[in-house]
């Protein structure tokens, strides 16, 4: 199962506290080879020239600064038992970052959708590092999101919807860290000089 040990790493920072849950050490030895699996088994039902073309240095960066990938037609049933020990952490990081969005547990997260999300370097897309080279992205209704990072030192950056400066928050993630925050809220994951980074999203949200 998933550990669930709660703790920001001395990389993190925030200045805007409850706009992200930082969750270290939060997926298990165990679990984390199954996700991988499943991240790849996505990328190979891709066609191949689709594939191909997002290898190409040159290609790429037509798709932008990162490409989404489905984790199936179902992600409920592609991932299995770990959908549930998932949406615990997501319930664990509503109680850890104080948003109570689930009014007590009167409401139950349901997953809205998973993907494997690969950000491209500046290198390849020609971004400076000076610049938003990353515009701010939300994810309309979803309750809370959770990232479940592929690699290690992954930056991601929280704000309020269309506010910058002093709402930043910000979390340096490693390779079996998880990442929340409330859907609605802006996000952004800064690219490295070099290396892509890859990182699986799931989306929940909780009916009435």
């Amino acid at each position: 199962c998933l550990g669930l040990t709660l703790w920001a790493p001395a990389a993190a920072e925030s200045t805007a506290a409850g706009l992200g849950a930082g969750l270290g050490g939060a997926i298990s030895d165990a679990a984390l080879p199954r996700l991988e699996e499943l991240a790849a088994a996505a990328e190979a039902a891709l066609p191949k020239q689709l594939l191909d073309e997002r290898r190409d240095a040159d290609t790429a960066r037509r798709w932008g600064d990162h490409f989404v990938t489905p984790l199936g037609q179902e992600p409920k049933s592609a991932l299995g038992d770990l959908e549930e020990e998932l949406r615990l952490l997501a319930v664990r990081a509503d109680g850890h970052a104080g948003w109570n969005l689930l009014d007590g547990g009167a409401r139950q997260l349901e997953l809205r959708r998973a993907e494997l999300r690969e950000y491209l370097p500046a290198a390849e897309t020609g971004a400076k590092a000076e610049l938003p080279f990353l515009g701010w992205r939300d994810l309309g209704s979803t309750f809370v999101a959770l990232a479940v990072p592929l690699e290690d030192d992954i930056e991601v950056e929280v704000r309020r919807h269309g506010v910058d400066g002093a709402t930043l928050w910000r979390h340096v993630c490693r390779r079996g860290d998880a990442v929340a925050w409330r859907g609605w809220d802006e996000h952004r994951v800064l690219p490295k000089p070099q290396a892509r980074r890859r990182l699986l999203l799931l989306e929940w949200w909780a009916p009435p």
